[in-house]
Parts: C-alpha cells; sequence; structure tokens
C-alpha cells in the first residue's frame, strides 16, 4: 500500500515534520528539539528505508562516547539514562512516521538494544540535617505542613500520596 514511501522521504525530513508537529503538544519541546537535531547530524541525509536497526545502533554507540555538556565532569561519557532518553525521542519521532505519515511500515527502533541505566540515587537527611529541617518546617505559617513533614518523614510517603490522603485510608490500629 505504502511502496516506495520510505524511500522517497530522508530523516531530516521526518524531523522537520514531526517538529512541527509536535511542538504545540508538550511542554519543553526545546529540549527534545535540540536532541532530534543531533540524530538529525548523526542519521539525517539517509532515507527513512535506510534508518536501520543497525544503524541506529552504531550512532547510539557515537552517542555513548561523547562527552556530556553539562552535569557530570567534564570528559566523561554520556551515560545510558541520556542515551536512552535520546532514543525514546528519535522512537517518537519513526512512530510518528508510521502512524500518523505512514510513510514505515515499522520502527526500527523497536529492535535496537537500550544502554543500561544506572539505579537511582537514595538520599537519606543527616543528623544535622532533620532538626535543621524540622525548625524550618515549625516556622511555617502553614498549618498542614508539620504534620505532612512528619507523616513523610514516617512512613516515606511521597508529597502526591501525602496530598490524596483521606480519612477512610487511615487505619491506627495497623
Amino acid at each position: 500500500r505504502h511502496f516506495g514511501e520510505a524511500k522517497r522521504h530522508t530523516l531530516s525530513e521526518l524531523i522537520r515534520d514531526y517538529s512541527a508537529w509536535k511542538a504545540n503538544r508538550i511542554r519543553h519541546f526545546d529540549e527534545r528539539k535540540t536532541i532530534l537535531a543531533r540524530w538529525e547530524a548523526l542519521l539525517g541525509d539517509c532515507a527513512l528505508d535506510a534508518v536501520t536497526p543497525s544503524k541506529i545502533a552504531s550512532a547510539r554507540d557515537d552517542l555513548l562516547k561523547e562527552p556530556v555538556q553539562r552535569g557530570r565532569p567534564k570528559g566523561s561519557a554520556k551515560s545510558g539514562a541520556t542515551v536512552n532518553r535520546a532514543m525514546a525521542y528519535l522512537s517518537d519521532a519513526l512512530a510518528y512516521a508510521v502512524k500518523e505519515k505512514q510513510w514505515l511500515e515499522r520502527n526500527p527502533c523497536e529492535r535496537v538494544t537500550k544502554p543500561k541505566e544506572a539505579g537511582g540515587r537514595v538520599r537519606f537527611l543527616s543528623d544535622d540535617e532533620l532538626p535543621r529541617l524540622l525548625d524550618a518546617v515549625r516556622a511555617s505559617s502553614h498549618p498542614d505542613l508539620l504534620p505532612a513533614v512528619l507523616l513523610a518523614l514516617t512512613t516515606g510517603a511521597r508529597k502526591g500520596e501525602i496530598l490524596g490522603l483521606r480519612w477512610s485510608q487511615i487505619d491506627f490500629k495497623r
């Protein structure tokens, strides 16, 4: 049905079309636009039928070797998480080519292995920080802040869980 559509369009053309379509649909599109420009530099001249899983994997490996721009020490390579976000943006653009434009039959990103991500950091308050936090909370004029902070500290509940808490959900016996 769509014979030859993938040969008639390049990845650059797809990224421009996708960017125009997506820009007003999400907030903070500027970050995504920068990453898509990097993909365009790596694979933009390729016709869509030439954007294969092996080419994407090769570009992924190139991204993993690139030095970071900010955040981590200078000279260190990009993390697996950063490259995974970049791959997710490319995959979303290619999914747009499949679903909306019907330029591709299948998203080639689906068959590319994603780099491993480091485990998240778990942070606890130090012995010095806890009294300072409680003093600051007590000094606040908000009447519900102290019970909310104490509930968070003692249960590990998140902000949204505490703010959405109802009396029917509380069981003092257990």
